[in-house]
């Protein structure tokens, strides 16, 4: 009987026009693009920003792996006879703060390797 009751309650509010529209989804959080791994050839400092007048907060060195974000436009500098100003953003461990790599000293294309623009 209680089946009954709820089709005749759904074909009463079709009859009326009486429809209940469905909640909006929530909205989805902008996808994240995935970090790429990156190799240095070259030792050199891990900068607080995309410039090697900022702070130097850690190091890469030859054959080590590092997760990157991004890369972007900074100072232009002079490393190993070669000339840039595209620096890579490193994905440092927490707590530690993310830093700025030339991207002069990463195996690669002129990115560095890293597809994602910061």
């Amino acid at each position: 009987m209680h089946a009954r009751q709820i089709l005749a309650g759904a074909l009463a509010a079709l009859a009326t026009g009486t429809v209940l529209a469905a909640a909006p989804a929530a909205a989805a959080a902008p996808a994240r693009a995935a970090n790429t791994e990156v190799t240095a050839w070259y030792h050199t400092g891990v900068h607080a920003q995309a410039t090697d007048d900022s702070r130097r907060i850690s190091y890469v060195t030859p054959n080590g792996s590092y997760s990157a974000i991004c890369w972007t436009y900074g100072k232009n500098i002079n490393l190993a006879g070669r000339t840039s100003n595209i620096w890579v953003k490193l994905d440092r461990t927490w707590p530690r703060e993310n830093g700025y790599v030339s991207a002069i000293a990463l195996t690669g294309d002129r990115y560095g390797g890293v597809p994602n623009k910061c």
